[in-house]
């Protein structure tokens, strides 16, 4: 039971590659593109549940011939996006807001 926790704690060492001049570099993973079905299908599922268990990520996954991690990682992303535009609404209205009153005059207090 101590070997399995201190193996979750032992970091993940980056992928290397040894090219021909004997340099060591960093492979990069290829990113990963979605066709246009299967964003419209991913997004269908997000609007009905935006933090689906591991067995709708694994039907998913077999519907659009994906990983079951790929889904996962879509999600986050795309919670993490509709976090950011929702933050930057927010922003402009606050912005747009204080536009509007500013033309207003300011109340002095008369003593």
């Amino acid at each position: 039971m101590v070997a399995a926790r201190d193996s979750a704690k032992t970091p993940k060492l980056p992928r290397v590659k040894v090219d021909s001049s004997s340099q060591v570099t960093k492979r990069r993973r290829e990113r990963t593109t979605f066709s246009k079905a299967q964003l419209d299908i991913l997004e269908a599922a997000y609007v009905d549940n935006i933090y689906p268990d591991i067995h709708a990520r694994r039907e998913l996954a077999l519907q659009i011939s994906l990983s079951e991690s790929k889904v996962l990682v879509w999600f986050k992303n795309h919670r993490q996006k509709a976090r950011q535009q929702k933050t930057a609404a927010h922003g402009r209205d606050m912005k747009s807001s204080i536009i509007e009153t500013s033309h207003l005059p300011i109340a002095t207090q008369h003593v």
